[in-house]
């Protein structure tokens, strides 16, 4: 029995979990309302559309069982489709958060990386990609390689890897260069791939080349064709990142919660007990109220050490978990 009733505590903070979890990427990581509240919110709606829908059936068809019916139908309707447009709305958020964590972890990676350590990052996705072949440096200066050199889907193509930092754009002159360095080795295609951003001015003229096909890759490139399927970080990892921390700061959150209401209870006993007692002085019964006063007090040590059990209790559990002892 005890077994039993452990598992089916276990289920309900696993669901409560999920829950947690989906309100978060259901708010796109704003969690200023929690998932009960939201609850609330569909059951109230909810029950004022069928309040709607049967008082239109009743004055449409004066029949208050076909009311009910039909209210009973639209109500499924509207809540089959809020929920729907609920489960897009998380895949959504999920996907965006991911992505943000994603394209944050690589950039700091990224930012400790010299241009050449770049130049071999992306040498190494473009061929995981299994699209670009033999790539190889054929012009180095010192610290930077110039030109990675190789094939794309079976035609030869030049590749620049440039280096920024933070959200910093790519001119357009950088972009002629390349162009030219390219053109001078015989070269009519060229990747341009960047950990930046083009400016308006860069995508244009990558956008009306004739004789020459340049590609351009910035982070948002590089987010689509490696990260998000897994060529560098994985995203499995990354999801139950976001999703340990969303269920530590809600934990976080019912622990400063519960203390707070522990130490309101327990002021609350303490000031009741005190009060009786002085009060006790001064009418008749006065043993009563010194019984309940002792009562009150009773149950704020009994609070106070309920209080700090509790507090030891998750101190220990979080003292025993690994990722706090390495």
């Amino acid at each position: 029995m005890k077994k039993v009733f452990a598992g089916y505590r276990q289920h309900i903070r696993n669901e409560l979990n999920r829950r947690r979890i989906e309100n978060h990427y259901y708010s796109m990581g704003n969690d200023k309302k929690s998932f009960g509240a939201r609850w609330i919110d569909r059951l109230l709606s909810a029950l004022f559309v069928f309040f709607l829908g049967l008082t239109a059936a009743v004055l449409t068809f004066d029949n208050i069982y076909l009311a009910l019916v039909l209210g009973t139908v639209i109500t499924s309707i509207y809540y089959l489709a809020v929920r729907t447009l609920s489960r897009r709305r998380v895949t959504r958020g999920k996907e965006r958060l991911v992505r943000e964590a994603t394209v944050k972890k690589f950039a700091d990676r990224v930012s400790g990386m010299s241009d050449r350590d770049f130049c071999a990052l992306v040498k190494s996705l473009l061929e995981k990609s299994r699209c670009f072949a033999e790539m190889e440096p054929v012009e180095d200066s010192g610290e930077s390689p110039v030109l990675l050199e190789g094939y794309f889907n079976g035609n030869r193509i030049g590749v620049y890897c440039m280096k920024v930092d933070g959200k910093e754009n790519v001119k357009l002159h950088q972009l002629r260069e390349f162009v030219e360095i390219c053109t001078d080795r015989g070269l009519n295609q060229g990747l341009y791939i960047t950990n930046g951003y083009f400016d308006h001015s860069s995508k244009e003229y990558a956008g009306v080349l004739e004789d020459f096909m340049l590609y351009i890759g910035d982070m948002d490139s590089i987010y689509t064709a490696f990260l998000k399927k897994d060529l560098y970080l994985s995203r499995g990892e990354i999801e139950r990142q976001i999703e340990a921390e969303i269920i530590d700061t809600s934990q976080a959150f019912e622990y400063r919660l519960r203390k707070m209401l522990a130490y309101k209870r327990i002021r609350t006993y303490v000031v009741l007990g005190l009060l009786l007692a002085g009060y006790s002085h001064y009418v008749d019964f006065t043993v009563c109220y010194i019984i309940v006063s002792i009562i009150f007090l009773s149950l704020a040590a009994t609070a106070f050490i309920r209080w700090n059990i509790e507090k030891y209790k998750g101190f220990v559990e979080k003292e025993i978990r690994l990722e706090q002892n390495m």
